[in-house]
């Protein structure tokens, strides 16, 4: 799982989420989160042949089996 905080006054916004992209393109994380202390946003990538993501209702638990 990778996480980006911000600070609060830091929108979170397309261009914070092509940042996070950006980090993860060598790490191949599983989850994103991306926060600013009031708004959240967990995406669960597809680092197969797909290069997709999509967005998640919360963030997992460590011990959550894998979802699709």
């Amino acid at each position: 799982m990778l996480i980006e905080c911000k600070a609060p006054e830091v929108s979170i916004n397309q261009s914070v989420f092509d940042q996070v992209s950006g980090y993860n393109a060598s790490l191949e994380a599983r989850y994103l989160v991306v926060t600013n202390g009031i708004s959240h946003h967990c995406l669960e990538m597809d680092n197969g042949d797909h290069k997709g993501f999509r967005f998640l209702d919360h963030i997992p638990d460590f011990g959550t089996p894998e979802i699709h």
